[in-house]
């Protein structure tokens, strides 16, 4: 564990499928998301802490565009 600067590059993938009442494939969404970071000299301190609360964000932010997605291809009812 050294002191010097460290960069971090995370990219996540997140395949969604969709599927009716009979188990037919409706929709396939695949999405992906990356972050890259360049911390300074106490980078390992702090790193834990970024990958999860990063980890987290880009979830739900994936999450959120797959269920935008089907709402436009009007997959799900919203009312």
């Amino acid at each position: 564990m050294g002191y010097g600067p460290r960069n971090a590059k995370h990219k996540y993938k997140l395949t969604a499928s969709a599927m009716d009442a009979n188990g037919k494939n409706i929709g396939r969404y695949d999405v992906e998301d990356a972050v890259h970071a360049a911390l300074g000299p106490l980078a390992n301190a702090r790193l834990g802490w970024l990958e999860q609360s990063t980890f987290s964000e880009m979830l739900e932010n994936m999450v959120r565009n797959v269920y935008q997605k089907m709402l436009d291809d009007k997959l799900l009812n919203y009312r």
